[in-house]
């Protein structure tokens, strides 16, 4: 999993305490890419790191589910104004916690506003390639794919990932055509 490396100095646990002190309600928004999913899921997991039960779903897939404390719901922003009351009072109706990720406001307390900055990026980078011997990725690189892909960090990885496979790729067939 990818570390959540926040931009600011907020930790998962804070922010857990937080949506605690929200009446366990809250809401994580942003763009696509911007590292919702990735706090989701870290935020579950300091959940159950707390003792409770943590149901994980995403919203195009929703099914019927079973005792949990808090559900940690993706893509929220894709339910229907009627499932999304029905899922709110089915949550209230079992005082389970809700936590969500949506690309707009639900209506919750926002706990995460996504947006990436290109320090957090490198940051980013520089974490995924630890133990690997791969040329240096300038910080300026970096920050101009973030911002060709208007700040969507997922995207800019891809592009990273394929500009590693030209470089390595073409380096092997020159090596093969050389032996």
């Amino acid at each position: 999993m990818i570390p959540y490396i926040p931009a600011c100095l907020e930790s998962v646990e804070s922010l857990f305490d937080d949506f605690l002190r929200l009446g366990s309600k809250g809401q994580l928004v942003g763009q696509e890419g911007t590292g919702k999913t990735t706090l989701l899921e870290h935020l579950a997991c300091e959940a159950e790191r707390r003792g409770l039960t943590v149901e994980r779903q995403r919203a195009e897939y929703l099914k019927p589910m079973g005792r949990c404390d808090i559900l940690c719901l993706d893509s929220a922003q894709v339910m229907s104004w009627i499932a999304w009351k029905r899922l709110l009072l089915n949550c209230a109706r079992e005082s389970r916690g809700l936590l969500i990720a949506a690309h707009t406001s639900r209506g919750l307390p926002t706990l995460y506003t996504g947006q990436i900055s290109s320090e957090t990026a490198c940051r980013v980078v520089r974490h995924l390639l630890v133990g690997w011997d791969v040329p240096e990725i300038h910080d300026e690189e970096i920050a101009r794919l973030l911002t060709v892909r208007h700040g969507n960090l997922r995207l800019a990885l891809f592009d990273l990932y394929d500009w590693y496979e030209r470089i390595y790729s073409h380096a092997a067939i020159s090596s093969a055509v050389r032996e």
